[in-house]
C-alpha cells in the first residue's frame, strides 16, 4: 500500500470485521484512521487497539442511514480533521 502520511481516511462499519482489516491497513500506511461505527463499545475498542500499536485513530458514532448525524458527523470531523482524504463506505 502506498504511504497515506498526512491522509485522513473515514471508514464506515469500521469497529469490526472487514472494516477493522481495512482501518489496520490504512493506519499501517500511516493514515489517520477515523473509525464509524453504530457500536460505541467496539469503536473505543478498535481506536484503542490502533492508538496502543502507535497509530493516530478516532472514534465516532453515527447510523449512516441518518442523513442529520451524517451531516453532524461531517461538520464534526471537518472542524476536528479539516478534511477527509479517502471515505471507504463499507
Amino acid at each position: 500500500m502506498h504511504d497515506f502520511s498526512d491522509k485522513i481516511v473515514l471508514i464506515t462499519g469500521a469497529a469490526r470485521g472487514i472494516g477493522k482489516a481495512i482501518a489496520e491497513r490504512f493506519a499501517q500506511a500511516n493514515a489517520t484512521v477515523l473509525i464509524l461505527d453504530l457500536n460505541r463499545e467496539a469503536i473505543d475498542h478498535t481506536v484503542s487497539d490502533l492508538r496502543d500499536a502507535g497509530h493516530q485513530a478516532f472514534g465516532y458514532e453515527a447510523n449512516v442511514t441518518d442523513a442529520r448525524a451524517i451531516e453532524e458527523l461531517f461538520a464534526n470531523v471537518v472542524k476536528e480533521h479539516g478534511k477527509i482524504d479517502v471515505l471507504i463506505n463499507n
